[in-house]
């Protein structure tokens, strides 16, 4: 079993993957189709509507990637505030002797 700081170590880590994997997801949205111009409407339309399709699945990624890293955030300033407590427990228990 970790310890304490080991684990909020371990999540201070992967806050940081997630918050660059949404950097590297959000820098790509808009780059991922290039429209050239064409004289065929259809063409332009289609990739219009693939761009489209592309921008809403990335935003569905990104909000799943927010969704974890808040959950991660949450656990983390969970296990600063037990530590907290504890701190004072101890203390509490030091001046008491």
């Amino acid at each position: 079993m970790d310890s304490v700081i080991e684990q909020q170590r371990q999540t201070h880590e992967e806050i940081e993957r997630l918050e660059s994997a949404l950097g590297g997801l959000l820098a790509q949205s808009g780059t991922n189709v290039r429209t050239y111009l064409s004289s065929v409407f259809f063409l332009l339309t289609s990739l219009h509507f693939e761009q489209h399709d592309l921008n809403l699945a990335n935003e569905h990624r990104a909000k799943d990637i927010l969704g974890r890293i808040s959950n991660r955030v949450e656990t983390l300033s969970q296990a600063y505030s037990d530590a907290e407590e504890y701190v004072r427990y101890t203390a509490a228990v030091h001046f008491s002797l």
